[in-house]
C-alpha cells in the first residue's frame, strides 16, 4: 500500500510484471491477484484495462471458469463503455466464450476466404 500511495505508476508496473511472470511459470491464480491489484485498486490507471482483460483471459483459457470469464469481460465493457483499444477483443472473447480454440481458428479462416 505504501508503494501505491507513494508511486502509483511503479505499483502498477510492478504488479503487471509480477502477473506476467506468474503466468509464465504456470501460476494463474497468483497472476490474477496481481492483475486484481491494478484493475480494482487503480481502475483509472492506464494499465487497469489490460489487467482486467488479462483476468478474463486467465479465467477463460487457463482456469476454464467460463462464468467468471464472462462476468469479467462484461465488467470490462461496463467500466469502459466509451471503448478502448481492447473493446473489440473483449467483445470477440464474449462472442466466442466456450468455443474451443481450434473451432475459433477454423471460423476465422473461413471468414478470410
Amino acid at each position: 500500500t505504501l508503494i501505491l500511495t507513494a508511486n502509483p505508476n511503479k505499483f502498477a508496473s510492478l504488479n503487471m510484471m509480477a502477473a506476467g511472470l506468474a503466468r509464465t511459470i504456470g501460476e494463474p491464480n497468483t497472476a490474477l491477484r496481481f492483475y486484481y491489484h491494478v484493475a480494482e485498486k487503480m481502475p483509472t490507471h492506464r494499465d487497469a484495462q489490460v489487467a482486467l482483460l488479462m483476468m478474463g483471459i486467465i479465467y477463460e483459457d487457463e482456469l476454464q471458469d467460463l462464468d467468471k470469464a464472462k462476468s469479467t469481460y462484461e465488467e470490462f465493457l461496463r467500466r469502459y463503455p466509451d471503448g478502448s483499444e481492447y473493446t473489440n477483443d473483449v467483445k470477440t472473447s464474449l462472442e466466442n466464450l466456450g468455443i474451443p480454440l481450434e473451432e475459433r481458428v477454423k471460423r476465422m479462416e473461413q471468414n478470410q476466404e
